[in-house]
């Protein structure tokens, strides 16, 4: 399945235009600040670290060095080396 589907990835990602309207920048923008857990306007591995630990605290857990780890390899993956909102869409868009 994935090698079929791995022919369409140029295709798919030349044909899409990132982002389309108002309604979705707002709906990105809104995630990206939502993500923005220590608050100095941009995404890092720092933001992920802190939403692990709360999500481990919610459901009663202390967060150790491996969890954090994942949590700052699953951010990096998602929002990259970007250092701005549109830097971030033109990484997304890349997808």
């Amino acid at each position: 399945f994935i090698s079929s589907t791995a022919r369409y990835l140029p295709w798919l990602r030349s044909s899409i235009k990132f982002p389309k309207t108002s309604f979705q920048d707002a709906k990105l923008r809104r995630m990206y600040e939502a993500k923005d857990f220590d608050n100095n306007g941009y995404v890092s591995s720092n933001d992920f670290a802190i939403w692990g630990k709360i999500a481990a605290e919610k459901v009663g857990l202390d967060l150790d060095d491996e969890g954090k780890e994942y949590w700052v390899s699953v951010g990096e993956s998602y929002f990259g080396n970007t250092k701005s909102y549109d830097e971030w869409t033109g990484f997304f868009a890349a997808f």
